[in-house]
């Protein structure tokens, strides 16, 4: 029984050590943030500390088991005697480890929002949408009022009232990463009253095959807790050169704030007046903020 021990107790210590080293590794490069969000990164760390900590202990149960001497719980339970049972028990622990170290770390892009399709309106009124593309799209409006007012009985739609005050005053909007759900929601939401201000806007190109040769949309992948979660957000931009940009490619878009009937609803869309490419940011996606909205609440 001993040696059975002996092998359960050792491949135990051998995953936990594979999992503390694979988050370490993680840490040390920089690519943690490929996988969750800032918030969760201390938890993830300690976790690590957490794995390290049992490993040595199942290495110590190893060589106990080794000399006859295995520990117990109390519990009376003891490792399986099925090799097809423990096989499968193992592969399965396996498996996640070995993908994280034998396959390279990658930003998701187009193939992401291919799987989810891309949300294009976060309005709670209306669903978000998908498909299909674009139909005609309506030209900005000039506003006729410099100083629009921002209210709605939609509670939902309140709470983003003062945000959506403050990136009006801007000239141009400058869509920021730390706020970028904030504000494309609270464009979205204001739709109306946004109708011809300038915009500026970073994303990379994704398109669906039938969009028309002049459009695209510039998204960025929001992450919640961690990359199972990641949805993707854009923005339709009409461009008539949008043809000649490679889907994935990084971009930084000045435009005019409009709309257009997509999928059956309007939509913001966006009358680019120039794209340039860029190159990608250092944190590939964007996080809720969950400060700004309420530093904002009367």
């Amino acid at each position: 029984m001993q040696p059975r021990y002996f092998a359960h107790y050792l491949l135990r210590a051998a995953l936990s050590g594979g999992f503390t080293l694979y988050i370490v590794h993680l840490v040390k490069s920089g690519k943690l943030m490929y996988y969750i969000a800032p918030r969760m990164e201390t938890i993830v760390k300690l976790s690590a500390v957490a794995l390290a900590l049992i490993a040595i202990y199942l290495v110590f149960a190893a060589l106990w088991a080794l000399q006859g001497t295995a520990p117990s719980c109390g519990c009376h339970h003891m490792p399986g005697k099925s090799p097809v049972k423990n096989t499968v028990a193992y592969s399965l622990l396996a498996a996640p480890l070995i993908l994280g170290w034998f396959v390279p770390d990658a930003v998701m892009g187009s193939k992401v929002v291919d799987m989810k399709g891309i949300v294009l309106s976060k309005a709670p009124t209306s669903p978000a949408v998908s498909t299909p593309p674009g139909e005609t799209v309506n030209p900005p409006s000039t506003a006729g009022d410099p100083q629009p007012v921002f209210t709605s009985d939609d509670p939902f739609a309140a709470q983003y009232s003062k945000f959506a005050e403050r990136l009006f005053a801007q000239d141009p909007i400058v869509i920021k990463e730390d706020t970028y759900l904030e504000a494309i929601s609270a464009i979205d939401l204001f739709m109306e009253q946004f109708q011809g201000k300038a915009i500026k806007i970073s994303g990379f190109v994704y398109r669906q095959e039938d969009m028309s040769d002049t459009q695209f949309v510039v998204a960025r992948l929001a992450m919640e807790c961690c990359s199972a979660d990641a949805t993707p957000y854009g923005f339709l931009v009409e461009w008539p050169e949008a043809k000649t940009l490679p889907e994935d490619t990084w971009v930084k878009v000045y435009a005019a704030i409009s709309s257009s009937m997509f999928g059956g609803m309007e939509i913001v869309t966006l009358q680019a007046s120039r794209v340039e490419s860029i190159e990608a940011p250092e944190t590939p996606y964007v996080y809720p903020n969950y400060d700004v909205l309420d530093n904002l609440q009367p």
